[in-house]
């Protein structure tokens, strides 16, 4: 029986305006799942039209199909931008084939940010209904509304439009071009974005590329960030070897490790996450005593992926002694799921 009262706590946190309370508030509903739907519908018409929009995306994280009816009626009805792409998008995060029709209308509305949800929603649903409105809306879209567009094609089966992704690499979307190429791990991308990583100044970028490049498997691609590796500095060369790790270089987590112990050291912990390379436990534990709670956050979740159970006892020791609400939940989780992985 779920206790009410604590759940009225965590959505007083989610409406909170200090943005710092919601992604822990957000974290225990959605662990809360499935029981605390029927309460939480409620909330889809509250004056707040962030409370509104937040809470249409925590009922598309716990993917409970019977709430529906309920975000696509929110979806036809609300007046807030926010709102509206919020419920398109957590339609696509359930996958339920009764927010089609919905969905396809949005992709004429004049809020970009609705219609691009409603897309990349259309995308994940994989429903052929679907194709040919979003030919239609790719016709007529730019800058990144076409770059999801494209992505929501392909994902239903228009491999062949891969060279309009390679086409829109070489123009002014290239963040949300790069992330897409990483989604589908599209080879055909790889020499554009192996040009793009050595052309391009802005750092976001390059960093994309090399997330995306680090999913692809391909031996050119190690051999081309092992010379780069040599000439890049910072939180670029973390990710590097991240994507070096990714491709085989397992010696490379050794590297991360040590600069993990001086800087750029919240990338360091995200990256060694990554790499599922159980021997970085043991740093990333004594990262857990920082005095920064950002770090000691991004600590407890790269934890959580390495899935090392002999770790228990010490997260309960952390555990103990965490005075940081966000934190606290966070390893709260990673002990949940490191118990049910050893089950």
């Amino acid at each position: 029986m779920i206790d009410i009262k604590i759940v009225d706590k965590y959505l007083e946190d989610l409406g909170n305006p200090d943005p710092k309370y919601w992604p822990a508030a957000r974290y225990e509903i959605v662990k809360l799942g499935p029981e605390v739907t029927e309460f939480l519908i409620k909330f889809l018409k509250h004056k707040n039209s962030v409370m509104r929009g937040r809470v249409a995306r925590i009922l598309g994280e716990i993917g409970d199909k019977e709430t529906v009816p309920f975000l696509i009626e929110l979806l036809m009805t609300d007046k807030d931008s926010y709102v509206c792409s919020s419920a398109a998008s957590a339609l696509g995060e359930i996958k339920d084939s009764r927010a089609i029709d919905i969905l396809i209308e949005k992709l004429s509305v004049k809020e970009p940010k609705v219609r691009k949800e409603a897309a990349r929603a259309l995308g994940a649903l994989e429903d052929p209904v679907a194709l040919e409105p979003l030919m239609k809306y790719y016709e007529k879209s730019s800058g990144e509304e076409k770059i999801w567009a494209i992505y929501a094609l392909i994902k239903l089966g228009k491999s062949e439009l891969v060279y309009l992704l390679e086409d829109n690499l070489k123009e002014e979307v290239l963040l949300a071009a790069i992330t897409v190429a990483g989604h589908l791990n599209l080879s055909e991308t790889v020499p554009l974005l192996l040009e793009l990583l050595n052309i391009s100044k802005d750092v976001r970028f390059r960093i994309e590329i090399i997330k995306s490049l680090a999913q692809t498997g391909n031996p050119v691609v190690k051999e081309k960030l092992e010379q780069y590796y040599e000439k890049c500095r910072g939180e670029e060369r973390i990710w590097v070897i991240y994507a070096l790790c990714k491709l085989g270089d397992r010696d490379r987590a050794c590297v991360i490790m040590d600069v993990l112990e001086r800087d750029v050291r919240k990338a360091s912990a995200m990256a060694l996450g990554e790499t599922g390379h159980k021997d970085s436990c043991n740093v990333l534990l004594k990262t857990l005593k920082s005095d920064e709670g950002e770090l000691r956050y991004r600590a407890v979740q790269a934890l959580q992926k390495l899935g090392d159970i002999n770790i228990l006892d010490h997260l309960e020791q952390a555990l103990s002694v965490e005075s940081e609400t966000y934190i606290k939940l966070a390893i709260e989780e990673a002990i949940s799921c490191l118990k049910k992985g050893e089950a």
